[in-house]
């Protein structure tokens, strides 16, 4: 069994859960996977997340990542699966901090 580090969770309509996992197909940032998809083994959140939500009568979702993506949450991805530098240290710096949890 692979244990996988959980950077990012997003709740969306209607109701289902998906977490931000590094997988182990070599790319360098975390991956949407359904959440049905992994047992928990560590129930506890990572004391770096924050939580950003959006209404929506339709498309409402809420977040919880680490600042720099909950905050700017569209951009942020984006910037991380677009290769922008800034973006991969930003991640490079949780993912050390969060797998020492």
């Amino acid at each position: 069994m692979h244990e996988y580090t959980v950077y990012a969770l997003i709740l969306r309509p209607p109701h289902h859960v998906w977490y931000y996992v590094y997988d182990d197909n070599d790319v360098y940032f975390p991956i949407l996977r359904p959440a049905p998809l992994f047992a928990i083994v560590d129930h506890r959140v990572s004391k770096y997340w924050e939580f950003h939500f959006k209404d929506s009568p339709t498309t409402g979702w809420f977040l919880m990542a680490y600042p720099e993506w909950a905050r700017d949450p569209f951009n942020y991805y984006d910037a991380l699966s677009d290769q922008k530098q800034d973006a991969i240290d930003i991640f490079e710096k949780y993912r050390q901090l969060m797998d020492s949890e």
